[in-house]
């Protein structure tokens, strides 16, 4: 009879932590935070796209990004090149934002020297920041500090690369209003 009472009360007191346990877990707050309501009610855009004279020299390079008005513009790359707009919401805001560089093989490229150096650097990037109708600014999407990427190369190494087409940058944005 002692052992049965031992172990009704170990189930009793086992019955009765899980139950305080399980009233406790319920005491907590959970009410969630008041997040005030704020609108995007303008963006600014911008986008930046260099390249190295070995690209220039021996591919045609082409960007294509969307402009202020929401359509997709493509236009040749041959020298640094940035657009930056801000738009207002009453001006109707686009919410996809495209960006693609990409360098095809040129048809009347000139032969490289096999032993020059060329370069291959790049810097390509497309950032959109949004102010809310609270005033503050908000990264939206892209990355703010567009850094050169790529190097040089030999003239052996871009007789070998020039038949294809390098995908420099391609990105798109979107953007919740």
């Amino acid at each position: 009879m002692k052992k049965n009472s031992k172990t009704i009360f170990k189930i009793l007191g086992l019955t009765l932590s899980l139950l305080l346990s399980a009233g406790f877990t319920s005491c907590g707050d959970d009410d969630e935070p008041e997040v005030p309501e704020v609108e995007i009610v303008a963006v600014d855009v911008q986008y930046v796209a260099s390249v190295g004279d070995a690209y220039t020299n021996f591919w045609d390079v082409q960007l294509t990004y969307t402009n202020a008005q929401g359509k997709t513009v493509t236009e040749p790359l041959t020298s640094p090149w940035s657009q930056k707009y801000h738009i207002k919401k009453a001006d109707k805001i686009p919410t996809t934002y495209t960006f693609k560089v990409y360098a095809y093989p040129k048809q009347d490229a000139p032969q490289p020297d096999p032993d020059a150096i060329y370069s291959l650097k790049r810097t390509v990037g497309c950032v959109v920041w949004g102010t809310t109708s609270d005033g503050k600014e908000v990264l939206l999407g892209g990355n703010p500090s567009a850094q050169p990427t790529g190097g040089v190369s030999d003239g052996k190494h871009i007789i070998e690369q020039m038949s294809q087409t390098k995908k420099l940058a391609d990105e798109s944005i979107k953007i919740e209003l």
